[in-house]
């Protein structure tokens, strides 16, 4: 059973279609989005997280070189609710089961 605490953290309204295309990696629907609606590049959540957090947290390397060809100092300094930053977001293994592969997360943290 969810204690108030843990079940205040967490989002009740789902994710925008750009964030659930950002978390499982469907580049050419991330690209239709940003091009018809550039300003949804800072969309966050009810989290407080951003595509980066989503890209990072996922692993998405080809998201995340997206987004980060167009800089945005809001997205790359963005703290979601529970204080976390994109570069706590590249230690979070929790989302991710493939191995070791070099990803955007690993490239951020090796920097």
């Amino acid at each position: 059973m969810e204690t108030d605490a843990t079940s205040a953290k967490r989002s009740r309204l789902p994710d925008s279609p750009l964030l659930i295309a950002a978390r499982t990696g469907i580049l050419e629907i991330v690209e239709e989005i940003l091009e018809v609606y550039p300003q949804a590049l800072e969309h966050i959540n009810q989290n407080g997280q951003n595509i980066l957090h989503f890209a990072i947290m996922h692993r998405q390397h080809k998201i995340f070189d997206l987004v980060t060809k167009k800089p945005s100092d809001r997205l790359l300094l963005g703290i979601d609710n529970d204080g976390c930053t994109i570069l706590h977001c590249t230690a979070e293994m929790r989302y991710f089961t493939d191995g070791t592969s070099t990803t955007a997360a690993l490239n951020c943290k090796r920097s």
